[in-house]
């Protein structure tokens, strides 16, 4: 078999590029049944022509979920953000878009755990490889005649995973926990910040490099953050402290301001620490009903 592999990270919108030869010599109505499509982590729809210089069952795509779980263009990422234990790769037959898409017949399946501590870019790398030894497992069941093609499993309550947009990204600090934001950060740093809102000003402000702090430490600092998004910044721990929802409180050594650089959090609250946004030593973030105008 020969192969044409088409891998690219982009938007999900139609992908009018001609194929490359010998691909784009054949006739539409006649493929080589010897001739393989496969795509992964491509992001983009292959239009009817292109799909059409391929038998069906030699449209392969390498898809990062469970499926019929998070078909779309952002499934690790929406596997991080909802917190599941255990994902997987599927090689399914690609479809043509009027037919659904990530909806094909699964041709191999393989399951993974959810390490704790996974990012976007380890659960992604884990991911890849287990997707190549199930391509190659695939591929070798195809010449030998012994692979089977089974229809997606129906499911009343499908998981959708649409790209990551800026809504995303903005903090609330009076729905999420500090634990979720973490989690939220690990999922979709690598694609945009975290962000939050200065008060006055309403300026952006980037979270970088967030954890869980323990606030069993101090209970008169605990005390300053009375509100949701009231933040403090820890002599000792060198970061800003936020107050979030569930009485839990997140810690962010990094920030960055719009229009100024990244800093450390000591530096930037040096800079901040003697203007009207501090009062009493608290600072309050989050968004306003001005900003969701």
């Amino acid at each position: 078999m020969s192969q044409s592999v088409s891998r690219r990270r982009a938007h999900p919108r139609s992908f009018h590029h001609q194929l490359p030869p010998p691909f784009s010599e054949l006739q539409v109505d006649s493929p080589n049944p010897d001739h393989l499509l496969v795509t992964a982590s491509f992001g983009r729809i292959l239009t009817t022509t292109q799909l059409g210089a391929f038998l069906p069952t030699r449209r392969l795509n390498v898809h990062p979920s469970l499926l019929p779980a998070y078909r779309g263009p952002a499934p690790i990422q929406h596997t991080l953000l909802n917190g599941e234990q255990e994902t997987g790769v599927c090689i399914i037959n690609m479809l043509k878009k009027k037919e659904g898409i990530d909806a094909g017949g699964i041709w191999g399946c393989t399951r993974v755990p959810v390490p704790k501590e996974a990012t976007f870019t380890s659960l992604g790398e884990t991911l890849a490889c287990e997707g190549g030894k199930l391509l190659v497992s695939v591929l070798r069941d195809m010449r030998a005649g012994k692979a089977s093609l089974l229809p997606q499993p129906a499911s009343s309550t499908l998981s959708h995973a649409p790209k990551i947009s800026m809504a995303d990204t903005i903090l609330n600090f009076e729905t999420m926990s500090a634990e979720s934001i973490v989690q939220r950060y690990r999922a979709i740093s690598h694609q945009r910040p975290l962000l939050t809102h200065m008060p006055i000003s309403h300026k952006s402000l980037q979270l970088h490099n967030p954890s869980v702090w323990s606030p069993s430490s101090s209970v008169e600092l605990i005390a300053l953050l009375a509100q949701s998004g009231s933040a403090v910044y820890h002599k000792p721990s060198k970061a800003l402290l936020v107050r979030c929802s569930t009485n839990s409180v997140l810690s962010v050594p990094r920030v960055k301001q719009d229009g100024k650089s990244l800093l450390e959090t000591k530096e930037w609250w040096n800079g901040v620490c003697n203007t009207p946004f501090v009062v009493n030593g608290v600072i309050k973030l989050g968004m306003t009903n001005e900003n969701n105008r």
